[in-house]
């Protein structure tokens, strides 16, 4: 599959139904509780960082920071503030992206991020601006162990995701829109299974924030791989167990289960992904 078109079918289905992308937000943590200022990747990729994620290669600088990321249809550009040495000493740096995207035929889109970079090196706040003019606005909070635990962007009538760990795994996100609290989504996770009987470390510290746990990154897919959205999950999860509750649409649910395969040092070199409702894709990982 591709990052760009790697949706779970039930987040599809949301889609259609409210034209409303759920997303999320909590103030009950705070973004700078982490310690170890300043962006730095290889505080997310503790054990490395992959060269391909499906369609998506990720490109380093000599310093180890990303500058670019490309798909097959788009391509983020990546421009940081001031030298190297002084990028943990500034408290609210600015990280700026240009994301073009083709959508279709010879048409591309063209979008621009302003990332406030907290002093725990994540994202804080972005706004975003799209090819129209229009301005689009997000806000993330993490743990003090650097866990992206919500996430509240303006678009779809103010989005926001909660997040719920337990021993350092999301276990539950939950997603509302200001403009329609009625409609709630649902993903519960889990890492073991009649087949998994140990979970399995996430040794490669993989994410797929969207297609995975249901936090709808959309423009914003590229920003973990540069290792500006907290760190991940200690395990990797094996089931996704989805409701979205719609007061004015019938419910829906589905189950997807997630199969991974390792390579000889435990990193994942592939992913298969199986609904309930018959939806399949599978992704391969570089290292």
């Amino acid at each position: 599959f591709k990052m760009r078109t790697f949706r779970l079918i039930g987040t599809t289905l949301l889609m259609v139904l409210c034209a409303v992308n759920f997303t999320a937000c909590s103030d009950d943590e705070d973004e700078n509780n982490d310690t170890n200022s300043g962006i730095n990747p290889q505080k997310v990729f503790i054990n490395g960082m992959p060269k391909q994620v499906s369609d998506m290669k990720i490109t380093q600088d000599a310093s180890g920071l990303v500058s670019k990321i490309e798909t097959d249809d788009a391509v983020a550009i990546f421009k940081y503030p001031t030298a190297v040495t002084t990028r943990a000493e500034l408290p609210n740096q600015l990280v700026i992206v240009e994301l073009t995207e083709d959508t279709g035929g010879q048409y591309e889109e063209t979008f621009i991020f302003k990332m406030e970079i907290g002093s725990n090196g994540f994202i804080k706040h972005c706004d975003e601006t799209e090819e129209d003019g229009d301005l689009e606005t997000w806000d993330f909070a993490y743990s003090a162990e650097g866990n992206l635990v919500s996430m509240n962007r303006s678009e779809g009538g103010s989005e926001t995701t909660t997040i719920t760990y337990k021993d350092g795994d999301i276990i539950k996100t939950s997603t509302v829109s200001a403009d329609s609290p009625e409609d709630v989504v649902i993903h519960t996770i889990d890492y073991i299974s009649n087949t998994v009987t140990t979970p399995i470390e996430n040794k490669g510290c993989l994410m797929f924030y969207d297609e995975i746990f249901g936090i709808d990154m959309d423009e914003m897919w590229f920003a973990y791989y540069a290792g500006l959205l907290g760190k991940a999950t200690k395990h990797l999860p094996v089931k996704d167990y989805y409701i979205a509750n719609f007061a004015n649409y019938e419910d829906y649910e589905d189950v997807i289960r997630f199969t991974w395969e390792l390579n000889t040092n435990g990193f994942p070199i592939s992913l298969s992904v199986l609904s309930e409702k018959g939806y399949s894709e599978n992704c391969s990982i570089v290292w």
